[in-house]
């Protein structure tokens, strides 16, 4: 698995969220901005559990044109105080031999700052992994 690849799709997964859907609100942070984020960001990821591998920290900027080549978002649901994102995602692995899916919930906690989860599923023909990780985004 490509980790370019990961930070690519993760930026631009949180850059392209649109549909809303009913969510409970944030507890103390009220302007949030999930669909609408600019800027770089550093994303850190912390493998919980699984087999797929720990993710490297990545920088990347959150704008549509960073999905990466061959990806598709599958669902996208923003909260109508667009402080929350879920989001499925598909994406050929680097080596272009299988398929990762990535399914993300992150919260928009502070101006420079998202939290939240992720779980990826790697597919290919020979085997399979899933991890999930704990996710941080800091705005640079």
């Amino acid at each position: 698995m490509s980790h370019r690849l990961v930070a690519a799709l993760f930026t631009a997964l949180i850059a392209s969220a649109c549909t809303l859907e009913q969510t409970e609100p944030a507890a103390s942070f009220e302007d949030c901005e999930f669909g609408s984020l600019t800027g770089s960001w550093r994303i850190e990821y912390q493998q919980q559990s699984g087999n797929c591998g720990q993710v490297p920290t990545q920088t990347g900027l959150l704008d549509e044109e960073s999905l990466a080549t061959g990806c598709q978002i599958d669902s996208s649901n923003v909260s109508p105080d667009r402080c929350q994102l879920d989001m499925v995602a598909r994406c050929p692995t680097s080596d272009q031999l299988g398929t990762q899916t990535w399914q993300l919930r992150m919260r928009h906690v502070a101006t420079d700052e998202l939290n939240g989860t992720g779980t990826l599923q790697i597919n290919y023909v020979t085997g399979a992994c899933q991890s999930a990780y704990a996710i941080k985004a800091t705005k640079k």
